[in-house]
């Protein structure tokens, strides 16, 4: 491009990344662009500060001319209440309450469940955010972990699964007072809810996801490939699934609401 230089960012690693990052470029207007959210911030002058999250990355736009980024905003944490409270917990026709952290890979009755599960609470801060503040529901850290271990030993050969151990097992969708928000599948943790948060009363549901670990490790689960491998030839072989156990789902943390001014 003529008018703008721009530079991928990726953090490769499972630990947080946070540097101040300088650009030799003949244009001096940055923007930062969040390739997860969509959001613009501009920052002044020729340098920025970064922080990726584990395998996190961003895209860093010198222009030539001044854009429409919205200025960065330093923020102060002003509240932070943790769900510690009762949380209502739905899969098909089972039902249960509980707190946090849960995994349902725990319960005899859910061990072998793959699919969505409905987490369900009600918190009240009475009237305590103002115009400008911003709420986030925050489930914490993914801090570095091992190779998970499938059938008694770790995954063989190549393998992409992060190497950090999520709060959520494995995705979610946040829906508070009835608006959908939004999805959390990857660091950071973390959404913002302010547009649907209300002073008094409010409905936060969490609908959780796990992989198709679960169900296969009940047995008799495996598809018959049989005439597809008569007719086509043994394309590829399914491993790692002698002595299968399903793997923790739900939600591993105790999630906080953060207002921050």
């Amino acid at each position: 491009m003529t008018d703008a230089d721009i530079y991928f960012i990726a953090n490769t690693g499972n630990t947080p990344v946070e540097t101040n990052a300088r650009f030799t470029s003949a244009f001096g207007n940055i923007e930062v662009w969040d390739p997860m959210r969509g959001g613009i911030a501009s920052v002044a002058g020729n340098s920025v500060a970064l922080r990726l999250e584990p395998y996190g990355s961003t895209i860093v736009v010198l222009r030539k001319d001044s854009g429409s980024g919205d200025g960065r905003t330093r923020r102060s944490v002003e509240l932070a209440t943790d769900l510690r409270g009762e949380w209502q917990v739905e899969a098909g026709t089972y039902r249960e309450s509980t707190t946090l952290p849960h995994s349902w890979a725990d319960n005899t009755d859910t061990r072998h469940y793959s699919g969505a599960v409905r987490y369900r609470t009600f918190l009240d801060l009475g009237q305590a955010h103002a115009p400008g503040d911003r709420i986030l529901l925050d489930f914490g850290d993914a801090p570095p972990s091992q190779r998970e271990m499938v059938g008694g030993a770790p995954l063989r050969g190549k393998s992409y699964a992060a190497l950090v151990s999520s709060p959520i097992r494995d995705a979610a969708t946040i829906h508070v007072n009835g608006k959908r928000i939004g999805s959390l599948w990857a660091p950071p943790y973390r959404i913002d809810v302010t547009d649907a948060w209300q002073d008094g009363r409010n409905e936060i549901v969490v609908e959780v996801y796990n992989t198709a670990i679960n169900l296969l490790s009940e047995g008799g689960r495996l598809p018959d490939v049989a005439a597809l491998t008569e007719r086509y030839g043994q394309r590829a072989r399914i491993q790692d699934m002698d002595n299968i156990a399903p793997l923790p789902s739900g939600i591993l943390s105790i999630p906080r609401i953060v207002l921050e001014r």
